[in-house]
Parts: structure tokens; sequence; C-alpha cells
């Protein structure tokens, strides 16, 4: 928020107002998750660590960022105070991904929004039919149990 900038809405507020949030995904293939189950299984657990460090350890979770992108702490730090990273429990509620099988998540109400802006703006040729089916919160079920 340095040289004038001001924060309209912070992330905790937009959701809470709007009922979505922003939010960073990461996407495979079907093919790759049926392949490689164990794989995206360990990696949904470092994730998950990561985030559970970063929201327990802010100030080192700074320094490590602040070193790893030759930025100062304080900006780190900054930077850190206006996201939001749901715990892996967290992420199975309805606000974020749902529990396996669920529909009607905000991430799926967020991508369904995006789509229509993208759609609206003549930038994919159809909205997709079912957004819930792209969304599979089983990894981070089992990394919860």
């Amino acid at each position: 928020m340095d040289e004038g900038a001001q924060e309209i809405m912070s992330p905790v507020d937009r959701t809470e107002k709007y009922g979505y949030s922003l939010f960073d995904a990461c996407v495979v293939l079907e093919e790759f998750a049926a392949a490689n189950p164990e794989l995206l299984e360990k990696w949904v657990t470092v994730e998950a660590r990561a985030n559970d460090f970063r929201n327990e350890n802010e100030a080192e979770a700074a320094s490590t960022i602040a070193k790893a992108l030759t930025i100062d702490e304080a900006t780190a730090l900054k930077g850190l105070s206006v996201s939001v990273q749901p715990s892996a429990q967290e992420q199975l509620d309805p606000l974020w991904l749902g529990a396996p099988g669920s529909t009607g998540s905000g991430v799926a109400e967020a991508i369904q929004i995006t789509a229509q802006f993208q759609y609206d703006l003549d930038r994919i040729p159809a909205l997709p039919e079912n957004v819930d089916s792209a969304i599979d919160s089983s990894f981070i079920a089992k990394v919860v149990e």
C-alpha cells in the first residue's frame, strides 16, 4: 500500500460480502490424477504443511519469502497480511472446495463467475456445463484424515 495505494476491501471482507474469494489453484489433468494418486497426495500434504507453517509462523515465513524474492521482510509481511491461506481442514468447508463430491462450493461459484466474465468478453467460446465436476477435494480430505 506504499506510494498512495489504498486497500479497498480485504480478502476476508470480500469473501464474507460476496461469498467467494480470489484464490490460486493447482490444476492437473484427470488422467494425471488417476495415474499418480500417491504423488498428488504427497504434494497436497507438503502444500498443507506449508500453509500451516505460514499461518502459525508469519514472521519466520515472511523472512523466508523475503530471502527467496530478494525483498525486505516488511514487504513480505505486508503481502502475507493481505492474503489468506486456508488450512487443509478449512479447504473442505463449502466456502472453499467443499467435501469430496459436494456441489456449489465457493470455489465452484468463483469459477462460474470468472467463466461468465471471460465469456462476456469473448475470451472463451462457451460456458462450462458443470464446474463442480472440475473440483476434486478428495486429496485434501485424505490429508485431513
